[in-house]
């Protein structure tokens, strides 16, 4: 899938193999986003008949069976009720190549969220564009935001380098290949501690970030200014309730909130001046 990764499963010889994935709702998530009514999958059947069904509480209540093939298969399953807790069993006479899945509501708007940590780690150029493709089709993405950089911060002059090139390896990479989605940048946001480098550092990522989106005719979102400029990390940690951790470094569950509610603010201000809403 996105991730570049992908779970088989081997069936023994001339006997069908059944595999089982659980899914959850995290135990944080918003009421809103906690339960959900609508469960996709893709997978490669590889030539075998393929059936996955849907249990709740041991109960099937879905099931779709398809004959194999050799492409990829996407299968939706529209549920009567919400759920927070799922079982998805595959059965399979072949090798089943299980790509992604997916899970959402019916209502609103659809977020997913590729949680990255550590240096640059950039996934659309490492997955199959074939694949990547069809999910952007398939889940009819219309924008994407990019976040990354504050952990270069952390290293040197060298990985701010390799960074500039792997963040705009990826950003002409969606322009090429996917014109017709809204990208939108959001640069790293303020952060402190005993380096004296990091603060040039990350006045360099910002800088990186800001030319690379609007090289490839994107929005650039800039959450250093949004959170008041330099030392505010510091100001935010100070704050009751405490908007940032005591690192200097990480948001607490209040500052995050409060950051995305300025994202949106700014994002749905420019949305409206842009003439029928485009």
């Amino acid at each position: 899938g996105i991730f570049g990764e992908i779970s088989v499963l081997t069936p023994p010889k001339d006997s069908a193999k059944t595999g089982y994935c659980r899914v959850i709702s995290q135990l944080f998530a918003s009421d809103k986003a906690a339960t959900f009514n609508h469960a996709g999958i893709w997978y490669y059947p590889m030539g075998g008949k393929v059936r996955v069904s849907v249990l709740a509480g041991g109960e099937k209540i879905s099931e779709k069976t398809d004959k194999g093939g050799k492409q990829l298969v996407y299968q939706q399953f529209s549920l009567e009720k919400r759920y927070k807790k799922l079982d998805i069993e595959f059965s399979a006479g072949k090798v089943l190549g299980v790509e992604g899945l997916l899970l959402e509501d019916s209502v609103g708007v659809g977020v997913d969220n590729i949680p990255l940590r550590g240096r640059p780690l950039m996934p659309f150029t490492k997955c199959d564009h074939y694949i990547l493709a069809k999910m952007f089709k398939q889940l009819n993405v219309k924008m994407i935001i990019l976040q990354f950089g504050l952990n270069v911060a952390v290293g040197n002059e060298k990985d701010v380098g390799y960074y500039r090139k792997t963040l705009n390896r990826q950003l002409h990479y969606l322009r090429k290949n996917f014109p017709d989605v809204f990208v939108v940048v959001v640069g790293v946001t303020d952060m402190a501690g005993h380096d004296g480098e990091i603060d040039k550092r990350l006045q360099e990522i910002r800088r990186v970030q800001k030319k690379g989106a609007m090289d490839a005719g994107y929005a650039f979102w800039d959450a250093y200014e949004a959170m008041g400029g330099k030392k505010s990390i510091i100001r935010w940690a100070q704050q009751h309730p405490s908007l940032a951790r005591p690192d200097y470094a990480h948001l607490s569950r209040k500052g995050a909130e409060l950051l995305a509610t300025l994202f949106i603010s700014s994002l749905m201000k420019d949305y409206k001046e842009y003439p029928n809403g485009r």
